[in-house]
């Protein structure tokens, strides 16, 4: 062995942190170690020890080992198997095993953790994840590339976890840890943005999020854009903002792209009892497209504020036009099986048997002093 192959080992074992490992790494290879299955087990020793290694680092050094031997082979699976235990467990649902396993875990490096915050994530255990990975920022340990650093899905997930728990608030602080982290956000990012800001009442905080979307990162807004953020300005009583953000969208917009936004602000005017506006949105769905839906709306919203002469005018004007109401229709499965219930029609097999359920229901909540309707 030549003098400067034995100073490459003496420097691999007096290393302390991965800075100076990836230093001795690079000797190595000039130094014809390439191959020299001691050192390349000691180098792959440090990346499995918790306390300062990279299992990120470990596995690229692993796949450029031509014919690994089986001490390198084990030294590998060692650093990997209460990683890969945990990744098993939680992609298996056994997410209370996997969390054992996390905890029982006498040093937790970046892998660990990467594994089960990607185990809270995909069995849809947001918050949970949200808060290991909040525990592990407070641990000083850095996120594991494999699993947040440049993934822009793992975080949309996250941040989508946060939107269909209402947790508006959470889910902004992930997107500037995001930002932060070097991350660039999608246009699936900002649509779950204005979904958590929607449900969480942020108006000014998603018109905000608008401005970052289309002056700092490009993103020209779609239709799906234009629906959130119209639901998120009516929520928040912002009308004339809203009428102001689908004025904004192109002339070359898709008429069908065009008419979900239009639906969506329709729906909004209706849902907040303005007739007038809802009346003009209305006016503008029916250019583009010929659905009852529009018609039925605008109807219930003039019969509901007791404005009767206006529900039958528009219904006499649906009429004129020809226009049929589309039979309301719910499904549902059982072992298998699709079973679906069109309004009117009493095509089932089992009706008699549904019905009678029905009325025994409706027996039970008059008995308790309850509605059925209310």
């Amino acid at each position: 062995m030549s003098s400067s192959s034995k100073r490459c080992l003496t420097l691999l074992e007096k290393c302390k942190n991965m800075k100076q490992l990836k230093q001795a790494h690079a000797q190595a290879f000039t130094s014809g170690l390439r191959a020299n299955s001691f050192a390349l087990s000691r180098l792959l020793a440090f990346c499995a020890e918790p306390s300062h290694g990279s299992l990120t680092y470990a596995w690229n050094l692993f796949t450029h080992i031509q014919d690994p031997t089986i001490c390198i082979c084990n030294t590998l699976i060692k650093a990997f198997f209460l990683k890969v235990m945990i990744s098993g467990y939680g992609q298996m649902g056994d997410i209370d095993t996997a969390r054992l396993l996390f905890d029982e875990a006498p040093v937790k490096d970046r892998g660990i953790w990467g594994a089960m915050i990607s185990g809270y994530v995909k069995n849809n255990c947001f918050k949970e994840g949200l808060y290991m990975f909040r525990l592990m920022q407070m641990s000083d340990t850095e996120p594991d590339e494999a699993i947040f650093q440049r993934d822009v899905v793992s975080w949309n997930v996250m941040i989508s976890g946060m939107a269909m728990h209402g947790d508006g608030g959470s889910a902004i602080q992930l997107f500037r840890q995001m930002e932060k982290d070097g991350v660039r956000p999608d246009d699936i990012t900002f649509i779950a943005l204005f979904s958590a800001c929607s449900c969480s009442g942020l108006a000014f905080e998603g018109l905000r999020i608008l401005d970052r979307m289309c002056n700092v990162y490009m993103i020209e807004p779609k239709s799906e854009h234009f629906g959130c953020i119209i639901d998120l300005l009516i929520r928040g009583g912002l009308f004339e903002e809203a009428n102001q953000i689908i004025q904004r969208m192109p002339d070359s917009s898709n008429p069908s792209d065009e008419a979900i936004a239009w639906r969506a602000l329709l729906s909004s005017y209706c849902s907040s009892g303005e007739a007038k506006l809802a009346e003009v949105a209305a006016e503008k769905l029916m250019r583009l497209e010929d659905h009852s839906g529009v018609y039925v709306l605008l109807s219930n919203l003039y019969a509901s504020s007791g404005k009767h002469y206006d529900a039958k005018r528009i219904k006499q004007m649906m009429k004129s036009r020809g226009v049929n109401k589309v039979p309301g229709c719910s499904s549902i499965k059982i072992n298998g099986e699709v079973h679906e219930f069109i309004a009117g029609e009493k095509s089932h097999l089992q009706m008699e048997e549904i019905h009678l359920i029905l009325e025994k229901l409706d027996k039970q909540l008059h008995h308790a002093g309850l509605s059925p309707y209310s």
